[in-house]
This record gives C-alpha cells, sequence and structure tokens, in this order.
C-alpha cells in the first residue's frame, strides 16, 4: 500500500496527508468499478487480445468478485501474492 499511496499522490488520487488504507482502496476500487462502461472497455482493449472470448467475463460484478477474493489473500496470505508489494 505504500507505494501506491505515493503514486496516488503523485496524480492526486489521494491528498497530502491522507492514509490510503485496504478499506479505502477497496471502496476506491468497488465504486470504480460501477462506472465503467464495460461495453465500451472490452470494444477499447479488443484489438489487442488474442482471444476475444476470455472479455466475456469482463464485468462489474467479475471485478468486484475477483477483488474480494484478491483481498482476502492478499491481506491474510501476504507472501503468496509474489510481486505484490
Amino acid at each position: 500500500l505504500t507505494h501506491l499511496s505515493y503514486r496516488m499522490k503523485q496524480t492526486d488520487n489521494l491528498k497530502e496527508g491522507e492514509t490510503l488504507t485496504k478499506e479505502m482502496l477497496k471502496k476506491m476500487l468497488m465504486n470504480k468499478f460501477a462506472e465503467i462502461d464495460f461495453s465500451q472497455a472490452k470494444k477499447d482493449v479488443l484489438p489487442f487480445i488474442k482471444n476475444p472470448e476470455t472479455l466475456n467475463l469482463w464485468s462489474e460484478e467479475f471485478f468486484r468478485k475477483v477483488t474480494e477474493d484478491k483481498f482476502i489473500n492478499f491481506f491474510l496470505f501476504p507472501r503468496s501474492c509474489v510481486g505484490i508489494q
């Protein structure tokens, strides 16, 4: 969270003096998922995807579920999330 917090402050997505918590990050992600037009997002990335069928999974519900699962694993078993700081 520390590295992400620094980057978010650099881009004005987090105010100086504000502390990024896992609850805050999760809420920010969930809010963003609610705003995304997934049909448009799929169209935007389609030219870069070898297997377009994989985009069928993309939805608000899918990303919420992945986020829930990853948050649980990351904060309960941080060493199993190799490469995530």
